[in-house]
């Protein structure tokens, strides 16, 4: 009797089996994490091209100056030197979006109202000091539209001093940093400058372009010329978009240019800067 319903068991078990076999239970599809965003397309998105390097006098290794056309000056503001004015550190005086160092520029208006002076992007920046074997200090380029307003010159106004952060655009020259006594904590290149107008550069007019897509990266903070001694990411996590953008604008200037991938992963980097 025992071994009839063992026997029987078995059947059972074989039918059942059977009856399912002809069912395959597909697995559930595996659910997105909903904290996790897929990466947009960046290069689509800001109509990004590769930007090509171009040789041109004063880009890179070539030791002329830069092909310009003139800047724009209200009639009666004019630029002036003032070679004993020591550098002020209020963050409200400086200017720009990049700083591998800053110039002064120092503006005198005879009029007898306020007026509104316009830097373009562009505005190159050319050293009027020399190194003792009588080289240029490397060129400054302004990579966004700087406007300030002058206020009249007279006897009891004084002249109006600006602070300008620049990106360099040239690897391999001297650069102007710890040249004069008197403010080493600063990256400043006091009384060293002169503007020598607005780049025809296509290349660097791209990338400036590029740049207004992060308006967050006004500067809002001094540094210490020695960060530079370290490696873009060793060096304070503020400071680091300004080192890949200075290194992305010598592969412009001094390399083979810079290509949509590039731009892709830098855009991802500057993400955070960007508008909210």
């Amino acid at each position: 009797m025992k071994k009839l319903i063992i026997i029987l068991s078995a059947c059972c078990v074989t039918f059942f089996a059977a009856s399912c076999g002809g069912e395959t239970l597909e697995p559930e599809p595996e659910q997105p994490d909903p904290t996790e965003q897929e990466e947009p397309d960046w290069a689509d998105i800001l109509d990004l091209f590769d930007i090509h390097h171009l040789a041109a006098p004063g880009i890179g290794a070539d030791t002329a100056k830069p092909y310009n056309r003139p800047v724009d000056t209200w009639p009666g503001v004019k630029v002036v030197r003032r070679p004993n004015k020591p550098f002020n550190p209020d963050i409200q005086l400086l200017h720009g979006n990049t700083n591998s160092f800053y110039v002064d520029v120092n503006l005198v208006n005879t009029n007898t109202t306020a007026k509104e002076q316009k830097f373009p992007a562009g505005t190159m920046f050319v050293s009027f000091a020399r190194t003792t074997d009588r080289k240029r200090y490397r060129t400054g380029m302004l990579m966004q539209d700087v406007t300030v307003t002058v206020p009249p010159t007279g006897p009891q106004k004084d002249t109006m001093t600006i602070y300008l952060g620049l990106a360099s655009i040239n690897l391999n020259a001297p650069s102007p940093l710890g040249v004069k006594p008197g403010h080493p904590e600063f990256p400043i290149a006091l009384d060293m400058y002169e503007i020598h107008d607005w780049t025809t550069y296509s290349p660097l007019l791209d990338f400036a372009e590029y740049l207004t897509h992060f308006p967050k990266l006004k500067l809002t903070k001094h540094y210490n010329p020695a960060e530079l001694m370290k490696s873009v990411n060793d060096r304070p996590e503020w400071l680091r978009p300004y080192g890949w953008i200075q290194e992305a604008i010598y592969q412009i200037t001094d390399g083979d240019g810079l290509s949509v991938a590039e731009q892709t992963e830098l855009t991802k980097k500057l993400k955070p800067y960007m508008e909210d």
